[in-house]
């Protein structure tokens, strides 16, 4: 291999830290509120039977978006909305908290996040 190969590999691995470091700063900060929910509840409540519990999913959809927002307004992680819309965003939800029962609204926030504005930049 040329040396020309390996500084490239090299320069491009140092921006590897960078990344696990700032999803480590995101996931490590307290939730309170919506975000704190289980992803399960997020499921239930989508399918809204109950007049309370359309308004609670209401509420928990604002709260997801409200959420990806302000992470792009951080400019730190390029906007995670960039090419979405909130049907987008809520479906990617749904579809993580299937798989992911145990994980907290804020997490599968923090996974949108994490997949959607890396591929902004």
């Amino acid at each position: 291999m040329k040396p020309l190969h390996w500084i490239i590999i090299v320069g491009v691995s140092a921006f590897l830290p960078t990344n696990v470091q700032a999803a480590k700063e995101v996931n490590n900060h307290k939730i309170i509120g919506m975000g704190s929910v289980s992803c399960i509840n997020w499921l239930m409540s989508r399918t809204k039977k109950t007049e309370i519990i359309a308004q609670w999913s209401d509420l928990s959809e604002q709260w997801v978006l409200g959420y990806i927002s302000g992470i792009g307004w951080t400019e730190k992680f390029g906007d995670p909305l960039a090419k979405v819309n909130a049907n987008d965003v809520w479906n990617w939800i749904d579809h993580y908290c299937t798989n992911h029962f145990d994980s907290k609204l804020s997490d599968a926030a923090n996974e949108f996040i994490f997949k959607h504005a890396t591929q902004n930049r």
